[in-house]
């Protein structure tokens, strides 16, 4: 029996995240979750993809009842933000992904308190829940919305593909380096590349395609440390047609509410795969793509 063994939330997009017993599920993905973002000077949005940025891995924030307090933890400072104060300035236009979407800066303090931890010039800016950003068409539906993750609003994962990784390529690969947002127990290795449509509880998710990676699996999400042998090896693994490294599913909630840890997992729906795929979900030890 499918289960949900764990589920993910990062507030702030490339920081920390946190993993509730339960999180209620809106168009966006959870709640909470990737609402706020850092960008430079010039409004490009930041991750611990550029350089010297692997040290978002130790911004924590957590959620308060009227807004976030975040922990910078080598300057040993924390610093609360409330929504009264975000939503009391004026809001201004980002582009993510090649989509404009409107947010609103953070107050000053909070901008100079990570332009200091980050050693350069940024700003805090916070998504509302009314700010559209349409998911890629090729894969969504006219009015799909997303928060701002990268492109879906959720990332969808199995124990059971991690650990062939992990069998593969040694224990530092371990899970959170793929930041997902729900992951799923008692599942065959990469089942999940068949899976058209699930149910869990009330709610349902609709998967989009595969999770092709970047560098930020190269990077522990305790230490920040980098280890290239990552990618390269989910290259030589889960290398597509394409030669991307794939491991993941992205998804699209269909219906909304509460999903819990613990709680059972149906498959109402499959498909034949993914094309970019096809051949690579068991390569042997030692093949190339």
């Amino acid at each position: 029996m499918l289960t949900v063994s764990s589920i993910h939330i990062y507030p702030i997009k490339s920081a920390a995240g946190f993993s509730p017993q339960q999180a209620t599920l809106m168009s966006k993905g959870f709640e909470h979750d990737r609402r706020w973002m850092m960008i430079d000077e010039n409004g490009k949005y930041i991750t611990q993809r550029d350089r010297g940025c692997e040290v978002l891995v130790g911004l924590r924030p957590e959620i308060t009842p009227d807004g976030m307090e975040i922990t910078i933890p080598r300057a040993s400072q924390k610093f609360r933000i409330t929504m009264d104060d975000v939503y009391a300035a004026d809001p201004i236009k980002v582009t993510m992904k090649g989509v404009d979407c409107e947010v609103f800066p953070a107050p000053e303090d909070a901008t100079q308190a990570l332009s200091d931890f980050l050693g350069r010039a940024v700003r805090l800016v916070h998504m509302p829940e009314y700010s559209p950003r349409q998911t890629d068409l090729n894969y969504s539906k006219v009015g799909d919305d997303v928060s701002l993750a990268d492109n879906f609003p959720l990332l969808v994962t199995t124990q059971a593909s991690l650990n062939k990784m992990r069998s593969e390529l040694g224990d530092q690969v371990n899970m959170m380096r793929f930041r997902p947002n729900l992951v799923i127990a008692d599942a065959e290795p990469f089942a999940e590349d068949r899976w058209k449509l699930i149910q869990i509880g009330d709610v349902t998710i609709e998967f989009a395609r595969p999770c092709d990676r970047c560098v930020i699996i190269n990077i522990d999400q305790t230490t920040g440390e980098k280890e290239p042998a990552i990618l390269k090896g989910i290259i030589a693994h889960r290398g597509g047609n394409d030669r991307k490294p794939y491991f993941g599913t992205y998804a699209t909630p269909r219906q909304l509410g509460t999903i819990m840890v613990g709680q059972k997992i149906n498959i109402l729906e499959k498909h034949a795969g993914y094309g970019v795929l096809q051949g690579i979900s068991h390569r042997p030890q030692g093949t190339q793509p």
